[in-house]
């Protein structure tokens, strides 16, 4: 009993957890902060106006044409290259982040494991739909899927979920 907390201890305590806490959590809030509000706030009055076009632009994004590589077989670590054109509604490629997410399905065809990848603007079109291109690569041996979804993107919004904004490709 001693022996283990004399090894956790240094691991497990509050003096670690509160520099832990400081590193991920105030450190950048206040450095974010520090951004928004030199030059009289202009970052944060330009994050304001860039967040309402994202309001008011969002629900008419699209996703179509989600298509991946059909080889025979997918064996783990080979590389699937993955599609999909996204209408963006006037909404500039810079400002969104297009990802694949993927991961094992479970036995009702749902997400058991998930992660994403940043997809590419591969081309774009004069309607304003984007050709956007990426890859994964399944890790474990099983069932496997992918989708595509889009978030907002802005150097100073710290999390892209925070807006409630998101899309998702709708299942054809």
């Amino acid at each position: 009993m001693k022996d283990s907390i004399c090894q956790l201890a240094p691991i497990f305590n509050s003096h670690r957890m509160v520099e832990d806490y400081a590193k991920i959590a105030y450190e950048p809030a206040i450095r974010n902060y520090n951004r928004l509000t030199m030059d009289d706030c202009q970052a944060a009055k330009d994050l304001a106006a860039w967040r309402m076009d994202m309001m008011t632009k969002w629900s008419n994004l699209d996703i179509r044409n989600v298509q991946g590589t059909e080889p025979d077989r997918i064996h783990v670590d080979d590389s699937v290259r993955v599609s999909a054109d996204i209408y963006l509604n006037g909404i500039r490629p810079e400002d969104v982040e297009v990802q694949i997410y993927s991961g094992r399905l479970n036995y009702e065809g749902k997400f058991a494991q998930r992660e994403t990848r940043v997809m590419q603007s591969a081309a774009a079109t004069p309607d304003g739909w984007h050709r956007y291109e990426g890859e994964i690569q399944p890790t474990e041996a099983g069932r496997f899927g992918f989708t595509v979804r889009i978030l907002p993107h802005h150097p100073l919004l710290l999390d892209s979920h925070s807006l409630g904004l998101i899309r998702w490709a709708q299942p054809a």
